[in-house]
């Protein structure tokens, strides 16, 4: 499974609202995988990765947990405790 790159980011706020934009991932020299989100706003975080379950950490209270499938080139997520979705393609 690889991990890292340009995606394109296609989500769904807690409000119902749709956004598309951007990711850059790249994985660190711990093992932990950098992202930098472009979706109108900006945003970054840092990821671990157990198994197929990508957990980032991105300043807020509830982290975005992804299911990483298609051997990395796929990630589907959900943010705001479940209540905000996002997929991640490359």
């Amino acid at each position: 499974m690889t991990i890292g790159g340009t995606y394109k980011v296609s989500g769904t706020n807690p409000n119902g609202s749709k956004y598309r934009g951007s990711v850059q991932i790249r994985q660190n020299d711990d093992g932990s995988y950098y992202f930098a989100w472009t979706v109108g706003n900006s945003y970054s975080g840092t990821g671990t990765l157990d198994g197929n379950v990508l957990t980032v950490d991105w300043g807020d209270t509830y982290p975005v947990i992804y299911t990483v499938t298609n051997g990395g080139a796929r990630l589907e997520g959900t943010w705001g405790d479940g209540t905000g979705t996002e997929i991640l393609t490359k």
